[in-house]
């Protein structure tokens, strides 16, 4: 028998696959991926009848090929500045944004250069991680005096935009 297997990842992308499941010559359950199928959400007409002509001698139930259903999203436009840099890294995970995209879509959101400890410096991954953990720890950062001047405006344009 064969079925699509829909994976999420960490960061919330979701990739496809076409896998056969079978029985060994010992009796235990097997799984062979035929092919990957893509990392889009929806799968295209012209795919899957390439997929059908490939792999018609399978006993796959066509109809029944879609992928999940989608996850609801928290709205944070009713969040205070606080709340949103509280819960970044739910936010950034939830809305399908990975980690080392973050500072380069913060960067061109218009975040500004560190204003802390270590004023003047751009915004790495390593700092951005610093940062994301701190806050949602509670604990200190030292590359913004105030983060939620001006860090929240441009964490806003990013997942509005996500």
């Amino acid at each position: 028998m064969a079925f699509i297997r829909w994976k999420k990842l960490k960061h919330g992308t979701v990739k496809a696959y076409l896998v056969h499941s079978y029985r060994d010559e010992q009796g235990r359950p097997r799984h062979k991926t035929l092919a990957y199928l893509g990392d889009k959400t929806q799968l295209e007409p012209e795919h899957l009848e390439a997929l059908k002509a490939r792999y018609g001698h399978l006993p796959i139930n066509w109809a029944n090929i879609r992928p999940p259903a989608p996850h609801k999203r928290t709205d944070f436009s009713a969040m205070s500045d606080e709340e949103l840099l509280k819960n970044l890294r739910a936010l950034r995970r939830e809305y399908g944004i990975p980690v080392w995209q973050m500072p380069g879509l913060l960067r061109q959101a218009g975040v500004p250069r560190s204003t802390g400890l270590y004023k003047g410096f751009g915004l790495s991954l390593k700092k951005y991680l610093v940062i994301e953990n701190a806050l949602a720890d509670g604990g200190e950062q030292d590359f913004y005096e105030d983060p939620v001047r001006d860090l929240a405006p441009a964490a806003r344009k990013v997942l509005s935009s996500a």
